[in-house]
């Protein structure tokens, strides 16, 4: 199993566990009866997920259970276990540190919006659409998540206010940090305002 359909397996285990908590649709329609995200819903999860990483795995194969109970691809059914359960621990030392409810505004929200550029005297219109993985709210505090199952180093999607310069060098050498740039904006341009946080969340640093 490669790397990104491993990916796509642990985003859809943690698509279907964190949905019910979601106050919007991916289309960013409201839902009735969202509730805030706790521990306690955590530990549930924690009990739940490997059973639908198990369905994920048996559906990748053909329900061959076979095809990932030794070598390599039984490597990758046990990383994927491990990773989820070492997020979920995380998440849940973050709930109870932070002391309030979570509400999760929407899980694979479409965003998108149009620019207009002028290239070589031709005015241009560019389309730009983004799927947010998460987004949150806590207090009066909103932050974006995008899930990664690679390694992500801080540095590379971290810039400096005082050098413009240095950051769009950055931006355009760095496929991550301009990602979260083009999150930013989608946001802004849907919402009005500009999120307090947008940052990556990478399984392999847990």
């Amino acid at each position: 199993m490669n790397n990104n359909t491993l990916g796509t397996i642990i985003h859809t285990v943690l698509e279907e566990l964190y949905e019910p908590f979601a106050h919007r649709d991916s289309e960013g329609n409201k839902k009735p009866n969202p509730k805030s995200l706790t521990p306690l819903d955590i530990t549930r999860m924690e009990g739940e997920y490997p059973a639908i990483v198990l369905r994920e795995f048996k559906k990748h194969y053909d329900d061959d259970e076979n095809s990932f109970a030794t070598g390599k691809n039984h490597l990758s059914y046990k990383m994927a276990m491990s990773l989820i359960a070492r997020f979920f621990k995380e998440e849940k030392k973050w709930l109870m540190n932070l002391n309030q409810p979570l509400i999760i505004h929407s899980l694979e929200q479409k965003l998108e919006t149009t620019i207009k550029l002028n290239i070589r005297g031709e005015e241009k219109t560019i389309n730009l659409k983004g799927f947010i993985d998460r987004m949150d709210g806590y207090g009066d505090k909103t932050r974006i998540i995008d899930y990664k199952s690679g390694s992500v180093k801080q540095e590379d999607i971290s810039t400096n206010k005082t050098k413009v310069a240095d950051n769009l060098k950055k931006a355009a050498s760095q496929g991550k940090l301009l990602q979260l740039w083009i999150y930013g904006y989608l946001f802004r341009e849907t919402y009005g305002y500009i999120p307090d946080e947008i940052n990556i969340i990478s399984f392999i640093k847990y």
